[in-house]
């Protein structure tokens, strides 16, 4: 019945049709302005997390999200399982979360990630001393000053490898960033590592 009422309103009002469309456009506009798009994000869980963990569900609230588990008695398994999950992912950010950073941070040195980067409390310097990030690195590093089990200056350590790229932001909290956590401040981090430029000189640390 409604599709007869279109069709004789559009019959007897030959700009009906016209002004519908109109409307119609505006609408799909509107939508589409208010429908943002998800970010695609893989993350790294820690050492005795898990793909339940509090980091793992706020982020599957928010976007497009993968957390492989991974057996974390076995770092090159755990290499190995976010390698082949990028390539059928295909993400937009790589998380990495203590543990998970260090698995990170081997996937950006042995060059099977070159995207935006969040590293949260990364333990990279933790399993190795020698541990850098590569030059084209775009990696937005969070640590807490208060952290207990890895200590900040790891992390300055790191940015400091890619000063022009890589971008540290020091704050009040413990190793798991729970103030961060609970406040949602996560998903803020997250969009604006995905914002991070390919240009050299565009990022410093922040302390």
């Amino acid at each position: 019945m409604k599709s007869e009422i279109l069709k004789t309103n559009n019959q007897t009002n030959p700009e009906g049709r016209a002004r519908l469309t109109r409307c119609a456009r505006r609408e799909i506009i509107r939508a589409c302005m208010n429908q943002p798009e998800r970010l695609r994000v893989q993350f790294a869980h820690g050492l005795e997390s898990s793909p339940q963990g509090s980091k793992a569900h706020l982020l599957a609230q928010h976007f497009d999200a993968c957390t492989p588990q991974m057996n974390t008695r076995d770092f090159e398994s755990c290499v190995g399982v976010h390698a082949e999950t990028l390539t059928r992912f295909q993400p937009d950010v790589l998380i990495g979360s203590s543990f998970g950073g260090a698995v990170v941070v081997a996937l950006l040195e042995r060059g099977l990630w070159r995207g935006p980067t969040l590293l949260l409390a990364q333990a990279a310097i933790h399993y190795d001393a020698s541990a850098r990030l590569p030059d084209a690195a775009r990696v937005l590093l969070v640590h807490a000053r208060q952290d207990d089990v890895v200590p900040v200056e790891h992390s300055r350590r790191l940015a400091a490898t890619a000063p022009e790229r890589a971008q540290l932001i020091e704050c009040d909290d413990d190793h798991a960033l729970t103030q961060l956590v609970a406040s949602g401040e996560l998903i803020a981090l997250v969009k604006r590592a995905a914002a991070m430029t390919q240009t050299l000189g565009d990022v410093g640390s922040t302390r």
